[in-house]
């Protein structure tokens, strides 16, 4: 791996292995936040960081390399790497690439991954808005689908009678 492309990899096991994984999930994350990440031979996006990409294991459970991972920052920075994946570090992990400190740009990188993180806040608040909205209007339907209450057609008359610690209630 060049200089210019600082990489910190780290493969972590988030959830313990428990019987044989169908999938190993990999989610990729870039400091600072918001590089573009490409994946495969064809460098297909897959968005901005943090992203999430499924493999599927070997077949004999040992480790393997597969195709090629790039971010790429606004600035043009990038870092690379062609993960090398195994199943015995459980079927959540993940991989943080860390922008090259010696390529300009690096304000950029910084306020676009602000950027980022306040449109996703913007979008969480919404989400919640629209939610609450439909509750609001599903309750509202429901409400009004009932039958109305029907009023009593002749009036019940109650008296009651205190006797030591006890009340008695009759109604007619």
């Amino acid at each position: 791996m060049s200089t210019n492309r600082r990489l910190v990899l780290a493969l972590f096991v988030a959830i313990p292995l428990g019987g044989c994984a169908q999938t190993i999930r990999v989610t990729y994350y870039s400091d600072p936040p918001g590089a573009s990440v490409y994946a495969n031979d064809n460098q297909q996006p897959f968005g901005y960081t943090p992203v999430t990409l499924t493999y599927k294991p070997s077949e004999s459970g040992n480790c393997k390399t597969y195709q090629p991972v790039l971010v790429r920052w606004v600035s043009g920075a990038s870092a690379s790497v062609e993960p090398r994946i195994c199943l015995a570090q459980g079927p959540n992990q993940f991989l943080t690439f860390v922008r090259p400190s010696q390529v300009p740009g690096q304000s950029f990188d910084a306020q676009f991954a602000l950027e980022i993180q306040r449109q996703a806040a913007q979008k969480a608040a919404q989400d919640k808005a629209d939610r609450d909205a439909a509750y609001a209007t599903a309750a509202a339907a429901f409400l009004a689908s009932r039958p109305a209450p029907q009023p009593a057609t002749q009036p019940v008359r109650c008296t009651s009678i205190i006797s030591g610690q006890l009340i008695f209630t009759n109604c007619t």
